[in-house]
């Protein structure tokens, strides 16, 4: 009999680990030439699954997640490039790297190969998160025992890269330049881009400016976060045109500008200063929108009362007009008994699509208890009957 015909899977695995030998030789001579040496953890990722048995399945690297305070910026590139040869990687997470605004620029142009239709074999990334990078900031001193306490394990289908030796140079912290590549980036067509991380990296009024006309156009985009960024009140409204989306009046075609807006459901602004007055001008912009389910305000540097009347007003007025708000944080903004019972539980008492306000442990006991009643049940999802005249199991 001739030999069984292989299915789908079976030839999907082979192509797989034919990918995998491909792109560990490209890595290999990309780092030859970039004069690093190959991340031990990349390697030893890619081994790890081309060295299991035949009859053991193959699993798709789909993340690299660099943990890295002292990686340079060949070591990034090497990384981004393995992005470009490999299709299957989804997720690039950098936490506290030294990418700065060329590495930044970089992983813009991994996102514009991507929407080319030559691009096949590139990575389609649906997640970026650059988090606290430490380009241009002191360099850390190695501890005479060495890093032994480093994270140097393939988590799950992903690599890890950890600490790996001290750099020469420093580089350029992330700017308007490296942010105007990545909002340029995000305007094109085909982008499959859904989450977009870019926490404890001070951005300047510039650069909110051009990373928000980047947003406005990244239709697929759904989840942003900007937590702890230094975005003031002078930014709020380059912000607030993000998330405004103002209906179109019965008769009228959208206008492609407004057809290319993400529809966003998570919003992170917690942890910057925007005051009473970037919080009101917030407020008035998420009034006209009708996608955001969790919104997250917490420690937005709001004053005491009853300097913070205007803002928890204007949240109150957000809570009315907006239908689509599950959970609001509020949080580590301080908020008397009297500004939540006259502000916000009117606004959250009418509306069962809020689940959840949290704020800070400052309420009264029985002004609490009244709050708990109210939203008691919002959220859950409601079991599912038996039919009628169906059968018992």
């Amino acid at each position: 009999m001739p030999p069984k015909a292989k299915g789908k899977k079976q030839i999907a695995e082979a192509k797989n680990a034919a990918l995998l030998e491909a792109v560990l030789s490209s890595y290999r001579g990309i780092c030859k030439v970039a004069n690093v040496e190959p991340d031990v953890d990349v390697v030893s990722a890619i081994k790890a699954e081309l060295d299991k048995p035949k009859n053991v399945k193959k699993k798709f690297i789909n993340k690299v997640v660099v943990r890295d305070d002292t990686l340079t910026l060949p070591g990034v590139t090497t990384l981004i490039d393995l992005c470009v040869g490999y299709p299957h990687i989804k997720n690039v997470h950098f936490y506290r790297c030294r990418i700065g605004d060329e590495g930044v620029r970089l992983l813009a142009a991994l996102l514009r190969v991507s929407c080319d239709p030559w691009g096949k074999n590139c990575s389609q990334l649906k997640r970026i998160d650059i988090t606290d990078d430490q380009a241009g900031k002191p360099l850390p001193q190695p501890t005479p025992w060495g890093d032994d306490d480093g994270d140097n394990t393939l988590a799950g289908d992903g690599i890890i890269v950890s600490s790996s030796g001290l750099p020469e140079t420093m580089y350029t912290p992330i700017g308007v330049g490296g942010i105007s590549s990545l909002a340029s980036a995000l305007s094109l067509p085909g982008l499959t881009l859904r989450v977009l991380v870019m926490d404890h990296n001070p951005l300047s009024e510039a650069s909110v400016y051009r990373l928000s006309m980047g947003i406005r156009r990244c239709k697929t985009l759904s989840t942003l976060s900007l937590q702890g960024c230094g975005i003031t009140s002078a930014s709020a409204f380059a912000l607030g045109t993000i998330v405004m989306q103002p209906p179109t009046p019965e008769g009228v075609v959208e206008s492609a500008a407004d057809a290319q807006r993400p529809k966003l459901t998570n919003l992170n602004l917690s942890g910057n200063p925007l005051g009473v007055e970037g919080a009101a001008i917030l407020a008035d912009a998420l009034s006209q929108n009708n996608s955001i389910t969790h919104l997250s305000l917490s420690d937005i540097s709001l004053p005491l009362e009853p300097e913070s009347d205007l803002a928890y007003e204007a949240f109150a007025q957000m809570m009315l007009r907006n239908d689509t708000l599950k959970i609001i944080d509020l949080g580590r903004n301080p908020i008397t008994s009297q500004q939540f019972a006259q502000h916000l539980l009117p606004a959250i008492t009418v509306k069962p699509n809020v689940a959840y306000v949290k704020v800070m442990h400052t309420l009264d006991r029985a002004l609490v208890k009244q709050y708990l009643l109210t939203i008691k049940g919002r959220g859950k999802k409601k079991k599912r009957g038996r039919r009628k005249g169906g059968k018992k199991k």
